[in-house]
């Protein structure tokens, strides 16, 4: 038995640049800056008992005659290979194989092409397996395609992809794993639970067919900018980059987007937003407390000014999240004295990370809604999250943002967030406290 696994992929810019009728007659041709996912298509092929076909996808066939078989992609990749009789294949699909646009029905074929040629004998080099599964759906099955998603998925990887007049050429990127770790961490796919076929949306006639022309001349040039910021980790310019192809492109063809898809867009681009709080950072030496609105409440009696305000902290083994107000002097440009006494829920959430000799995070909330300040100083059993009690309070979840520097959870329309790092056994003096209960 012969197994395949083939990758789908995702295009960060230059789809629909690839198809011959603009490759072909542009100048520079067609490019787009294409990935390949860990999802992948397999395909099957084991050798029969008797000379029928048997073929099993979503649906099954055993014919006497491979001519007769209704799946396309199969029977030309039989014809193709010269494996015209007494197998059995099967594909089987991490996501739907048709009509997901992730260039599934470019994988089928890649991998069947691969799967059927080891099955007759024959090592065939990626380029090859690209270039006749290209020839089926383009030249022979007549598919209004281009042929990034064949080459794709026969090379893998990240890749930019040339296609003109005179061939396809693929040259991989050369992205550290640190990039690549930034990319599953910072992007998301979503399945919008609709499927369509490239070639119908491909065929359909524009209303303006020089603005067409003129958009997809666009999102060529964005292809190489999408190869700029990945060789150079700028995933936030990569992000920016990908809203302008998605504009680009969804004017070319009313078909390309709807009411459902664009609301979802929105939506997904609404939370991909920066955070208030993080829209401007500073950190390291960058960092000066001072800078910031600081007040000594007690002039005189204060040795330093004092963030009276939101503390966020969590415990190391459960991971829940505290919030208390505790008093805390800015000591230098990088440095606070804050004083959580013993007992506090704050200061157990701290001393679960000494105990191991950790540092412990923590992070000082300014500016926060009234909601939370409310919750942060509410009487409730440790291990009660006070930013659930302010979703209780609000209707509706506190909406959160992940620290920067810090494993925390910190309110994400706060004016100030300050995130820093209490290292075990270090202590320094604090000021007496000079309030008491109506007086100074």
């Amino acid at each position: 038995m012969i197994i395949s696994r083939t990758p789908v992929r995702v295009s960060f810019c230059g789809g629909g640049t690839d198809v011959d009728w603009f490759s072909d007659s542009e100048p520079n041709g067609g490019l787009v800056t294409s990935l390949a996912l860990a999802r992948h298509i397999y395909v099957t092929v084991n050798a029969r008992f008797d000379e029928k076909v048997r073929v099993s996808y979503s649906e099954m066939e055993i014919v006497d005659d491979f001519e007769d078989l209704q799946h396309e992609l199969i029977r030309e990749a039989m014809r193709m290979t010269g494996v015209t009789s007494g197998v059995e294949i099967t594909t089987i699909a991490d996501v739907p194989s048709r009509g997901t646009g992730l260039g599934s029905s470019s994988t089928v074929t890649v991998g069947l092409l691969n799967a059927l040629h080891r099955f007759a004998g024959r090592e065939v080099a990626a380029a090859q397996l690209a270039d006749e599964a290209c020839r089926i759906e383009i030249d022979i099955l007549g598919q209004p395609i281009g042929r990034q998603d064949q080459y794709a998925a026969a090379f893998g990887g990240i890749n930019s992809i040339s296609v003109d007049s005179s061939g396809v050429v693929v040259e991989p990127l050369d992205l550290g794993d640190e990039v690549f770790g930034r990319l599953e961490e910072e992007f998301t796919l979503v399945f919008t639970g609709h499927s369509r076929s490239a070639s119908s949306v491909l065929s359909e006639q524009p209303e303006d067919e020089a603005d067409r022309l003129a958009r997809l001349r666009v999102i060529r040039a964005q292809a190489d900018e999408a190869r700029a910021h990945l060789e150079c980790g700028d995933l936030a310019g990569l992000g920016a980059l990908l809203e302008e192809a998605w504009q680009a492109k969804r004017g070319i063809t009313a078909s390309v987007s709807n009411a459902e898809l664009d609301a979802l867009h929105d939506r997904r681009t609404a939370a991909a937003a920066p955070a208030p709080c993080q829209e401007i950072v500073q950190s390291g030496d960058e960092v000066r407390l001072s800078e910031l609105p600081v007040p000594t409440w007690t002039p005189g009696k204060d040795v330093g000014p004092y963030i009276t305000t939101i503390t966020v902290t969590h415990n190391c083994e459960t991971g829940v999240q505290n919030m208390g107000v505790y008093r805390t002097m800015v000591a230098g440009g990088r440095e606070v004295v804050v004083n959580i006494s013993p007992g506090r829920h704050g200061t157990r959430c701290v001393q679960s990370f000494h105990d191991k000799g950790e540092p412990a995070p923590i992070a000082w909330v300014v500016g926060a809604e009234p909601v939370v300040n409310m919750a942060a100083v509410a009487n409730v059993p440790y291990g009660t999250d006070e930013l659930a009690v302010a979703g209780g309070l609000l209707g509706e979840p506190v909406d959160l943002v992940a620290a920067r520097t810090i494993d925390l959870k910190v309110p994400a329309n706060a004016a100030h967030v300050i995130e820093a790092a209490i290292r075990p056994a270090e202590l320094a003096e604090g000021a007496p406290v000079c309030e008491s209960a109506a007086s100074l």
